[in-house]
C-alpha cells in the first residue's frame, strides 16, 4: 500500500465525517421540532426507541430485498422504503446528537449552533472508531436514532378539548353587583 492510497483513505473518511456532520446539524436546524421530540425520547425513553428501532430495521431489510428485486417498479419501491428509513434515521440521529451537543450545557438553554456541531462532530467520531465504532456502538446507536427518528415524526395523539364550564350566576360570583373579595 502506498502513501497516497493511505492519504486517500483518511481523506476519505475525514470527508465523510465532516458530512455526517453537516447532515446532523442541517437537519436539526430544518426540522427542530421534530429533532427536539427524538431528543426527549433519546433522553428520557431509550429502550423503547431501541424497540421501535428494531421494528424499523425490519422495513430497512424489506426496502433492501424490494431494491434487488428485478423488477424496475418494485426497485423503485424498494428505494423509496430506503430513502424513507434513512430520512428517519437521520432525524432521529440529529436527536442523538443534541443531547451529546447539550450535555454540559446550561439547563434549558435553547440549540445554538456551536453546540449541535459539537455533538455532531462527538457522534460521528464515534461511529467512525474502528472495530468498537463499527461493529458495537454504530448498530445501536443507529437503531436506537430509527427508534426516535420515527416516533418523533408521527403525529401525536391529541385528546378533545372541553371548554371550561360557564360558572353558576349566584351572588358569590357576581362581579357587577360588586360582591365578593373584590369591594
Amino acid at each position: 500500500m502506498t502513501l497516497a492510497l493511505v492519504q486517500a483513505t483518511v481523506a476519505v473518511l475525514l470527508t465523510m465525517v465532516a458530512t455526517w456532520t453537516g447532515l446532523l446539524v442541517s437537519v436539526a436546524f430544518l426540522v427542530p421540532r421534530a429533532t427536539q421530540k427524538s431528543e426527549d425520547l433519546v433522553s428520557h425513553m431509550p429502550w423503547l426507541c431501541f424497540f421501535r428501532g428494531v421494528g424499523m430495521a425490519v422495513v430497512l431489510v424489506i426496502g433492501v430485498l424490494l431494491a434487488s428485486v428485478g423488477f424496475p417498479l418494485i426497485k423503485l419501491m424498494g428505494l423509496s422504503i430506503l430513502l424513507f428509513v434513512g430520512a428517519v434515521v437521520a432525524i432521529g440521529c440529529a436527536g442523538i446528537a443534541q443531547t451529546i451537543g447539550k450535555r454540559g450545557e446550561p439547563s434549558g438553554s435553547a440549540p445554538t449552533f456551536g453546540m449541535l456541531v459539537r455533538g455532531s462532530l462527538v457522534y460521528s467520531l464515534a461511529l467512525g472508531f474502528p472495530f468498537i465504532g463499527w461493529f458495537a456502538f454504530s448498530p445501536i446507536a443507529l437503531v436506537i436514532a430509527a427508534g426516535a427518528g420515527i416516533a418523533a415524526i408521527m403525529p401525536e395523539r391529541r385528546s378533545i378539548y372541553t371548554p371550561p364550564t360557564i360558572p353558576p350566576s349566584n351572588s358569590d360570583y357576581d362581579l357587577s353587583g360588586r360582591t365578593g373579595a373584590i369591594s
